[in-house]
């Protein structure tokens, strides 16, 4: 007897079917294959089997828009570095792991359901970036350097730290994170970076 085969879902992937279409095809017409205990079978829509499909699905779509955005922040200079980041696509990644639920379910050969029409969902959608949260300890950093410079192309020698948070407040009297707490909060931090820097 011949060893149980599918085509998995790795497979339709690998084949250019998108994790929308395999998605709506596990929800109307279930799905085969071995469930997370090693069992074979044909497991109906509403299965554990088919929900750890779609979990599988959902997983490497996230993947994949981490992957895109990547790849968006940093395109390759070259075809080195194209093929590089190919190597790195999830699709490569998910290959080296069988116990996937991507490599595990799928269709029986000629069980296949037929595929909803790519052209109905819309293109994968990257995520928008959050704007990076402004740093107090940053501002403060910045205003400290900015500072210690002025005194230093001057001539002066570095005042006590009081009269260094003195001249910041007073050089940056309407930056908003740049206020008498919030310097006292951070001055340390910003010394010891100076300090580094030196």
């Amino acid at each position: 007897m011949e060893p149980i085969s599918i085509q998995s879902l790795y497979t339709l992937l690998s084949q250019g079917n998108s994790v929308a279409q395999l998605a709506t095809a596990i929800q109307k017409h279930g799905i085969h294959g071995w469930d997370r205990f090693g069992r074979f079978g044909k497991f109906s829509a509403t299965s554990d089997a088919s929900s750890e499909a779609l979990d599988g699905l959902a997983e490497f779509f996230n993947e994949e828009l981490k992957y895109l955005e990547q790849l968006e922040a940093n395109p390759p200079e070259s075809a080195e570095g194209m093929a590089f980041l190919a190597s790195q696509s999830p699709l490569e990644a998910a290959g080296d792991f069988q116990s996937l639920s991507i490599h595990r379910l799928g269709w029986m050969d000629g069980q296949i359901p037929v595929m909803p029409e790519a052209d109905s969902f819309p293109p994968t959608p990257l995520r928008k970036r959050k704007a990076t949260p402004e740093s107090p300890s940053l501002h403060v950093l910045g205003a400290l350097l900015n500072v210690l410079a002025g005194l230093r192309s001057n001539g002066h020698r570095i005042p006590s730290e009081d009269q260094l948070i003195e001249k910041m407040l007073a050089k940056f009297p309407t930056v908003k994170w740049v206020k008498r707490t919030t310097i006292q909060n951070n001055f340390s931090d910003s010394k010891a970076a100076v300090s580094q820097a030196s």
